[in-house]
């Protein structure tokens, strides 16, 4: 795998654990939806990127459902 692509699965972890602080935060239960519906297209992007890097396409039936 080239470096590239550690580097971006990286980067979703970290934004996961962002938005997973983000929503410790949230006062309102608008905003507490608005960043789960964020954490959720991030999960669902991460396990997407996931499935192509390891060219595991049972993975791409794992994202639709976090979505």
């Amino acid at each position: 795998m080239p470096p590239f692509a550690f580097d971006v699965a990286h980067m979703f972890a970290g934004g996961l654990v962002l938005v997973s602080f983000m929503m410790l935060y949230q006062n309102r239960l608008l905003a507490l939806i608005n960043v789960l519906a964020l954490h959720s297209i991030l999960l669902a992007s991460s396990v997407a990127w996931q499935a192509h890097i390891q060219a595991k396409p049972d993975l791409y039936i794992t994202a639709l459902i976090a979505l």
